[in-house]
């Protein structure tokens, strides 16, 4: 949303028909500026899937090696609880159907059993809300990328407090309650709005929210043949 309305105020100052020209001891024209704007809102866009990426990564690595500790049984599905209480009377009809047709009654049961199967691989576990603030703090604290972007936010914020100087240096054409003075208001937001949305990830547990991930993601992440409930971390000594 941000970008958008950010892009959205860039674009229209750029082309305005208005006079608005920063001094000529401005680091940057106006043009340049919205530009840089332009660029920032879809890296901003580019971002926020680069670090929900990373944080996936994360809590796929901490499912590896504890996924016993961090995993919980969703809700039993509608479909799961139907084929139990009806299991009995289609176990039962397919018996009878394979006694009429000559058919012994494992064959018949062989179907029922594979849509067990299918049904289990689709079942969703919950990822516990503490094990995904764990990995958005690793991810904070140890990407190289999420660096790279807290710095390139601090120059933005440098480079709209100065855009904030020159539309108010050139008072007589340029307006702060205009598209140039959207420009750089919302281009403030590029670093206030994470910061505070960071802040309260990292600080507050009651932010972070559990996710869903399927018994067959879940089995792909821990050693063949392993039950995902014996996956534990072993305590360190």
């Amino acid at each position: 949303l941000l970008s958008g309305v950010c892009g959205y105020t860039a674009y229209s100052a750029s082309t305005s028909d208005n006079d608005c020209t920063f001094k000529d001891d401005a680091m940057f024209t106006k043009k340049n500026f919205c530009y840089i704007m332009l660029a920032t809102a879809v890296v901003n866009v580019v971002f926020a899937v680069y670090f929900q990426t990373k944080v996936w990564q994360q809590i796929k690595e901490t499912i590896k090696q504890d996924a016993g500790n961090v995993l919980e049984v969703e809700g039993e599905s509608t479909l799961s609880k139907a084929t139990k209480q009806g299991g009995g009377l289609l176990g039962k009809g397919l018996a009878a159907a394979g006694t009429v047709a000559g058919r012994p009654q494992a064959a018949q049961e062989e179907a029922p059993q594979n849509a067990d199967v299918e049904e289990a691989s689709g079942e969703k576990l919950k990822i516990q809300a503490p094990t995904v603030q764990e990995a958005f703090k690793e991810t904070f604290k140890t990407d190289f990328g999420v660096l790279i972007f807290f710095l390139a936010s601090l120059v933005i914020v440098f480079l709209c407090y100065s855009a904030k100087g020159y539309v108010a240096a050139a008072a007589d054409t340029c307006k702060d309650k205009e598209v140039e003075g959207w420009a750089y208001y919302t281009g403030f937001g590029f670093f206030f709005i994470p910061f505070i949305y960071t802040s309260l990830w990292y600080c507050c547990p009651c932010c972070a929210k559990s996710a869903q991930i399927t018994l067959a993601d879940v089995n792909t992440l821990v050693p063949e043949g392993t039950d995902w409930h014996d996956v534990k971390k072993q305590p360190e000594e």
